[in-house]
């Protein structure tokens, strides 16, 4: 399935929500998405700190009921590697302006980690189709998305760090474009015990929680 960068970012306008898998072992990582694609999660993110990641990302690359990205994307030399897996998107915790120009160059999309709203603008400048604020919770929450945001309406913003199904609705509230949850999605004791239908029921806990009814879509 080959999409580009508008349809990925349609998607995540849809779904609001991009998980995380970020594991000690290529086997975790394969259960971690597969229980995700059964609780109904479209986006998965396959952080390259996982080992065997680029092996994930490359079985899932043509599954129907999945969008795979890679994530901790550091340099271009890993954007590369990404893309030739199968990545769809590029998540980066910092803005990289060759890895935007990178991505861009592909089709792919490309999430780019911003704190402050200059180091924004500069990511949207270069590119960056969505604006990962990082660590979200630690640089004020909800509450500092609304401030960004105020000024700067039109930035896509998705948080991440910190970010979990009890909160996901407040980010959404405050004007995010959708958000990225990790660990408390995909938990490790889980993960380790390997226990699928636990976090299948995780996943469609996020699901309900960033899609209750009457939420507008930005």
């Amino acid at each position: 399935m080959t999409l580009n960068s508008d349809q990925v970012l349609s998607i995540a306008a849809e779904t609001r929500l991009f998980a995380t898998v970020r594991l000690k072992s290529e086997a975790e990582a394969q259960l971690a998405v597969q229980a995700l694609v059964e609780g109904g999660v479209r986006l998965v993110e396959v952080t390259l700190t996982t080992p065997g990641a680029l092996n994930v990302i490359a079985d899932w690359r043509d599954h129907p009921d999945i969008i795979v990205g890679a994530g901790s994307i550091l340099d271009v030399d890993m954007a590369r590697q990404s893309l030739a897996a199968g990545a769809r998107y590029l998540v980066s915790p910092h803005t990289e302006l060759d890895v935007i120009r990178l991505g861009c160059e592909h089709g792919a999309l490309v999430a780019a980690g911003a704190a402050t709203p200059t180091e924004m603008m500069n990511a949207m400048r270069a590119g960056a189709h969505i604006i990962k604020v990082f660590p979200a919770q630690q640089l004020g929450g909800p509450g500092h998305l609304k401030a960004v945001l105020a000024p700067l309406p039109f930035l896509r913003l998705m948080p991440t760090g910190g970010v979990e199904v009890g909160n996901a609705f407040d980010y959404l509230q405050a004007g995010a474009f959708c958000v990225g949850l990790g660990g408390r999605l995909v938990d490790d004791e889980l993960v380790a015990a390997g226990d699928r239908a636990g976090l299948v029921a995780r996943a469609r806990e996020a699901r309900a929680a960033v899609a209750p009814a009457g939420l507008a879509k930005r």
